[in-house]
């Protein structure tokens, strides 16, 4: 056996521990699949790539989108104020 390393426990702790024995996460049963339906007309028109394009494009470029807002009122202000 190798000397034990740092953060390694003690041989007292070693000798105390004890396994663990049964069930100590119970399984959990899967939720039941749903049942075949008709497709709506809604659903069916849903463009779903095309929609999560559009949201990953949005968080994306949300900071840089509000940077360029920040700055045109900024802007704004400044015109303003010299008028």
């Amino acid at each position: 056996m190798s000397r034990p390393k740092k953060g390694d426990s003690t041989a007292d702790q070693i000798k105390i521990a004890t396994q663990l024995r049964g069930t100590i996460m119970p399984i959990k049963k899967r939720a039941r699949a749903e049942k075949a339906r008709a497709i709506t007309d809604g659903e069916r028109k849903f463009e779903v790539f095309r929609y999560l394009r559009r949201v990953r494009a949005d968080k994306r470029l949300k900071g840089a989108r509000e940077k360029k807002a920040r700055e045109i009122v900024e802007e704004n202000v400044t015109v303003g104020g010299r008028r």
